[in-house]
């Protein structure tokens, strides 16, 4: 399924967890919306997503060293669509295909993947963002 949210168009309402991750998209438009808001927050964290990097967030998929040489490492498309909203792109995810990027800081290639199996493997990859996960709500209703 093809995932698209332009800038301009309207967000619509994410009060409650069915608003959030109960629709079509499965929650990659609010993690996405979360994205455009870290943006405001943190300006250096947008400028270095905006740079090519993947710094971590709080989905599976940032880099907080570079990896082991050969290692694999998979990410969520939460966290490409928060990495998207982050840099000030259109939300543009294709839910059936893994899409690779290479961070430009570290140099490693993560597989953003909507495998499950994939993203929960008991392998280590080299980094420790996976701790990370839950630090903060992803969408504050404030």
């Amino acid at each position: 399924m093809l995932v698209t949210h332009a800038i301009e168009d309207h967000l619509p309402s994410f009060g409650t967890w069915e608003d959030r991750f109960g629709r079509a998209d499965g929650g990659l438009l609010v993690s996405w919306a979360r994205g455009r808001e870290k943006a405001r927050e943190y300006p250096e964290l947008a400028s270095a997503a905006m740079r090519g990097e993947l710094p971590v967030l709080p989905w599976k998929g940032g880099l907080r060293k570079p990896l082991n040489p050969g290692a694999k490492k998979y990410g969520a498309l939460f966290y490409l669509a928060m990495w998207q909203g982050l840099r000030g792109d259109q939300l543009y995810i294709d839910t059936g295909a893994n899409v690779s990027i290479t961070c430009s800081k570290y140099g490693n290639t993560v597989i953003f993947t909507n495998d499950i199996k994939l993203l929960a493997p008991p392998e280590d990859d080299g980094d420790d963002d996976d701790d990370d996960a839950g630090q903060e709500s992803l969408y504050r209703a404030d």
